[in-house]
């Protein structure tokens, strides 16, 4: 509920002030991003969660990461 609250309220500054079109597609972007990892979880992880991506026609690069020993 948190995350849906945070969106809301962006969308609420977005009608209130004048802002660029660069952050309104990645507000969009990354909202379109949750609710595909929303539904991947939901269904249970049986999909991948780029199958997801895939339907809702958005591009996700992983980061990747690097660990070492000292």
């Amino acid at each position: 509920n948190t995350i849906v609250d945070c969106f809301q309220k962006c969308e609420d500054i977005l009608k209130e002030k004048t802002v660029s079109e660069r952050l309104i597609n990645q507000l969009n972007y990354y909202r379109i991003l949750y609710e595909c990892y929303n539904r991947y979880v939901d269904d249970g992880r049986k999909r991948k969660f780029e199958d997801y991506l895939n339907e809702a026609n958005i591009h996700f690069l992983y980061s990747r990461a690097f660990y070492y020993e000292k």
